[in-house]
């Protein structure tokens, strides 16, 4: 089967957790004997992959862009798939619509959605990376009367681009069973929420002298992830000892952190793995309800110990039982001290299943699109 996988940005370097989240799905296509075809933004690295071009998106790096975009977008589209709409991504894409013929396109983000009305009626599989509209109402609760406006109105153009997809697509895969629910009115039982998978494999190995006693990593600068390094900064790290050494690697803003002391505030790290491992635990203080929490999937496969607020948990799903899930900041400061190493072997057999229910799921999905293809000859 033909697959071409239209995303925003080229996945195979998997430097964050949506690259990594898009590249999952793809090495489950392939694994079920798909041909997939990788079309996006920026350099190709991995096989079958197609660029579109170069593409500057953040706004710190484009703001006459930005302001642009915005400007665009006013009545008629999200500013998050405004950014991402252009001719160099139309003249591929029409480039590859006419190279061969397809037997499906996956759209991986809602932000992607523009381009639906340019497939030519293929089959439509939608892989959604957050229940968009929810997360962007999310932000709207939480800020001020001008954010607040702001993210409304997001949330009203993303909403419709989401129920467009969920509605015309063979399936609507999403990374939890929040987001599923989420999705579920405008796709029924057609949206299924997939196991994540770690960026690293599991592996067991002995901790290093002189490393950090706990370990955070994550892209602090995205809001929900903002308010969970402060809650831990404020109301963990004072109740733990004061002689640890507390890392945090990872994009922040370090003006906007409360000022705690025993705390090393890295910035982007280059080898998340050896970040990773280079601590005795990980903490994971997820506050977000959407998507998946991919960091809480690479501190399990770190061999480290792991606790992780209960937010973090209920968006992977089933995990391995020597994950801690704290309530609240006592408990989760608590489970940090005491907590023991953790048994691999049960951490490898919880990677194995969640990589077997992912690969069964996706077959589901393209026998769906088969289907579609036979009843339409």
């Amino acid at each position: 089967m033909r697959i071409l996988f239209a995303t925003p940005v080229l996945p195979g370097r998997r430097r964050n957790g949506g690259e990594l989240w898009s590249q999952t799905l793809v090495d489950s296509l392939r694994r079920n004997g798909a041909d997939v075809t990788v079309l996006g933004y920026g350099a190709p690295y991995a096989a079958g992959e197609v660029s579109a071009g170069p593409r500057a998106v953040e706004t710190r790096a484009a703001p006459l862009r930005a302001l642009g975009w915005a400007v665009q977008a006013i009545g008629r589209n999200a500013f998050s798939v405004q950014k991402w709409i252009g001719p160099a991504y139309r003249r591929a894409l029409a480039g590859q619509l006419a190279r061969q013929p397809w037997d499906a396109v996956l759209i991986d983000h809602a932000q992607m959605g523009w381009i639906q009305p340019l497939l030519g009626g293929l089959p439509l599989l939608y892989l959604a990376h957050h229940a968009e509209a929810q997360l962007y109402m999310g932000l709207a609760e939480q800020t001020g009367a001008l954010g607040g406006s702001i993210y409304g109105r997001e949330a009203r153009h993303i909403g419709a681009m989401e129920q467009a997809l969920a509605g015309a697509a063979v399936r609507s895969w999403c990374i939890s069973d929040a987001d599923a629910a989420l999705l579920a009115p405008h796709a029924g039982e057609r949206v299924q929420a997939l196991p994540s998978l770690p960026a690293m494999a599991l592996q067991d190995s002995a901790v290093p002298e002189g490393v950090a006693d706990v370990a955070l990593l994550g892209n602090w600068r995205w809001q929900p992830n903002h308010r969970a390094l402060s809650w831990f900064l404020s109301e963990v790290r004072p109740r733990l000892p004061r002689t640890w050494r507390v890392a945090v690697g990872g994009a922040v803003d370090r003006r906007r952190l409360p000022d705690t002391g025993g705390v090393d505030i890295l910035g982007p790290v280059p080898d998340a793995e050896r970040f990773l491992r280079g601590a005795r635990r990980i903490a994971v203080p997820s506050l977000a309800r959407t998507g998946a929490n991919l960091k809480l999937l690479d501190a399990i496969a770190s061999a480290r110990t792991v606790v992780a607020t209960r937010e973090a948990g209920a968006l992977v799903g089933t995990l391995p039982p020597d994950v801690i899930l704290a309530p609240d900041a006592e408990t989760f400061a608590r489970a940090l001290i005491d907590a023991p190493a953790p048994p691999m072997e049960a951490r490898a057999k919880w990677l194995a299943a969640r990589v077997a229910q992912l690969d069964a799921a996706v077959a589901d999905g393209l026998s769906a699109v088969r289907e579609q293809l036979r009843q339409r000859a």
